[in-house]
């Protein structure tokens, strides 16, 4: 009896692709009148892809927080002009950033 394997793969370097991405974004965190975080964060982001004239908007909502500060985690909601299903949510976990690991 032979067994036969089959392997899936690409052959050769891989496609050369390029966009040119115009986007604005803003990250916004509101304070309590005392100065502390109110425990949430917003930082909105609006995209334009030149070559296909497509628009994206992405508004991710940070809710969970690290213990020393810093958002780790939320929700999203995206729109994509370019895909079939253009409106999205999704929710998010992470490691809060750091150079040194404190």
């Amino acid at each position: 009896m032979t067994s036969v394997t089959c392997v899936t793969g690409a052959l050769g370097a891989p496609d050369s692709e390029q966009n040119k991405i115009l986007f604005t974004e803003i990250k916004y965190e509101p304070r309590t009148p005392a100065g502390k975080s109110s425990g949430l964060a917003v930082s909105p982001r609006v995209s334009y892809e030149f070559s296909q004239s497509h628009w994206s908007v992405d508004i991710p909502v940070y809710l969970l927080q690290a213990e020393k500060g810093g958002f780790v985690g939320g929700i999203q909601a995206s729109y994509h002009e370019d895909q079939k299903d253009k409106f999205s949510a999704s929710i998010f976990v992470g490691k809060k950033f750091s150079l040194l690991d404190q």
